[in-house]
């Protein structure tokens, strides 16, 4: 793929989209309300998957206090733009 993306699950309930390869660069989605923004992550992944069509597929990591609900619901979400999606760094 011309680029890789990364979505890190971070512990003050945010999260920071990575992309490495032909571009690389970085885009934090900070919590609303202490919750996560789902909705802020998924305009990313749309706008990350127009820029490039080609990719499908997005690695997932969390921090070790991450819940495992908030793990599972990241990956629906994310599935929603990138229909693959990857566990790493666990």
């Amino acid at each position: 793929p011309e680029v890789n993306v990364t979505v890190e699950l971070g512990k003050s309930n945010q999260f920071v989209v990575k992309l490495s390869g032909k571009t690389t660069g970085t885009t934090q989605v900070a919590a609303v309300g202490g919750k996560l923004d789902f909705e802020k992550l998924t305009q990313t992944l749309a706008g990350t998957k127009a820029r490039f069509p080609n990719v499908s597929a997005v690695t997932l990591t969390a921090d070790n206090s991450t819940e495992y609900k908030d793990v599972v619901k990241t990956m629906e979400v994310v599935r929603k733009s990138m229909p693959v999606v990857m566990l790493g760094g666990f």
